[in-house]
């Protein structure tokens, strides 16, 4: 669709911190930017180079973008960290609209103006453009899996990706308008500079990475602003396989990070957090005085109406107390005599053995009865009890092998459909079910065409709590 925006947009300094990272990238990323934007409205290019060591990005860097008069690099001496070397850049920006972009992105055709629009019809917004995947070994370009989709997080504070309500649509005019989203998808957006200067830039207790999506969104939407993601704006981002930087301290940096945003922000709600995270109450965070004070001089509004306004679809795919299983105990085959159930083996393969309860021995028992406990859950996963393993389908031709893999949370390929209230099959979301195969030389399961009366096909869990999955909408 068409879409028309203001001809006097605000003019923007662009921020790039980077460490270490690669000179092709960080180069690509600038030259897309000059190369995707009206010329007039890019006041400054800001490389923040937050104390790489790297020779290639040194002199090399310096020499490329001599002659580039809106391109200036900013050294740190010391490590600042993601959230600190974009707060450096913003001291020596001129915009009158601050943009964020990772140092390894690709912005594409006509990105800029639809950002700058929704600024120029409302200040206290953030625009975020839709993230494209730039693939890291060919540079090939693509939308993501699903496409435009609200940002949201898990009750571990992961950042998942969710559906676009039915209540958003009916807001939208059409499919190219913007979407109202409650998290930001990460580094990439555009803010008003006078804005980003009153909600306190970012949390300056933040270390090096980590948390700092949730801090910048959480405060904007309690403290008055809104946050958009716009369709119509692409900016590729290289999803690589590895990470070029270590974070000093490894994971407790970040844990210490999302402890202070949940500690500011999340007020009642952060009883969630932590019951997932049990070990984080009282790791020290630092002093949040300032951010406290911050929260209380902007009359910021309370968490839940963040959750109730802003992230209402949330505790429906991520409650915040999880429902107990749809079933669970023993997952039977109706197959020779149903003595045979689903059982787990060497980490990640599925199979069928012997009922853990058939055993005459206890300590046989209770070695195999570990590797046969799964639930049915109310997202439809089939997961090994105990664990955080579940039944995941990586190819859905029949035939085709099935294993467990770490739960995500995110329905796909670990979604299946099975009956709350008694034996049935149970069907993958591509419409094949899970198949005992059992012969002289091998026990394993597959998938296969679906076969209602096949017993091969027809699985029974020890316990069925007779509700099903609309109930707990």
């Amino acid at each position: 669709m068409d879409k028309v925006y203001y001809s006097n947009l605000l003019n923007v300094s662009i921020i790039i911190p980077f460490h270490n990272d690669a000179f092709c990238a960080l180069s690509r990323t600038v030259h897309s930017v000059i190369r995707q934007s009206p010329s007039h409205l890019i006041v400054d290019i800001i490389l923040v180079d937050d104390a790489s060591t790297n020779d290639d990005i040194k002199k090399p860097l310096d020499d490329h973008f001599y002659n580039w008069k809106k391109v200036h690099i900013v050294r740190s001496d010391q490590r600042l960290g993601l959230t600190r070397a974009r707060l450096l850049g913003f001291t020596h920006a001129q915009g009158q609209v601050i943009i964020y972009l990772d140092c390894h992105c690709e912005a594409n055709v006509n990105w800029l103006p639809p950002l700058l629009h929704l600024i120029a019809e409302n200040p206290l917004a953030i625009a975020q453009p839709m993230i494209d995947v730039v693939e890291h070994e060919t540079f090939a370009y693509y939308s993501q899996p699903g496409d435009v989709l609200r940002g949201a997080f898990d009750w571990n504070l992961l950042y998942k990706r969710l559906p676009i309500t039915e209540k958003e649509n009916k807001r939208r005019g059409d499919s190219a308008d913007p979407i109202l989203t409650p998290v930001l998808a990460g580094g990439l957006f555009a803010i008003h500079r006078d804005w980003f200067s009153m909600l306190g830039g970012y949390d300056k207790g933040l270390n090096i990475w980590g948390g700092e999506q949730y801090e910048l969104s959480f405060k904007v939407w309690q403290c008055g602003g809104v946050m958009y993601e716009v369709p119509c704006s692409r900016v590729g981002h290289i999803y690589r396989n590895y990470m070029p930087y270590s974070v000093p301290g490894g994971t407790i940096t970040i844990d210490r990070n999302l402890v202070r945003v949940a500690e500011v922000w999340m007020d009642e709600y952060k009883e969630y957090f932590y019951k997932r995270k049990p070990h984080l109450r009282t790791i020290d965070y630092g002093d949040i005085s300032e951010m406290v004070s911050l929260r209380n001089k902007l009359k910021c509004k309370p968490f839940r109406w963040y959750m109730t306004e802003v992230a209402y679809d949330i505790p429906y795919h991520y409650p915040p107390v999880e429902p107990q299983p749809l079933a669970s105990g023993f997952l039977r085959v109706s197959l020779d005599s149903g003595g045979l159930c689903l059982e787990a083996r060497d980490g990640r393969q599925l199979t069928i053995g012997v009922c853990a309860d058939d055993y005459k021995h206890p300590f046989e028992q209770e070695t195999v009865k570990s590797k046969q406990l799964f639930e049915f859950t109310f997202r439809g996963e089939l997961k090994l009890i105990r664990s955080k393993m579940c039944m995941d389908i990586p190819d859905h031709t029949p035939g085709s092998a099935v294993t467990l893999y770490q739960c995500h949370l995110g329905g796909g390929n670990q979604k299946h459909i099975h009956s709350s209230t008694g034996c049935d099959l149970i069907r993958t979301i591509a419409g094949v079910c899970l198949t005992a195969v059992k012969s002289s030389n091998s026990e394993t399961v597959i998938v296969d065409h679906c076969r209602s009366k096949d017993p091969s096909q027809k699985w029974c869990f020890s316990n069925y709590s007779n509700r099903t999955v609309s109930d707990l909408k």
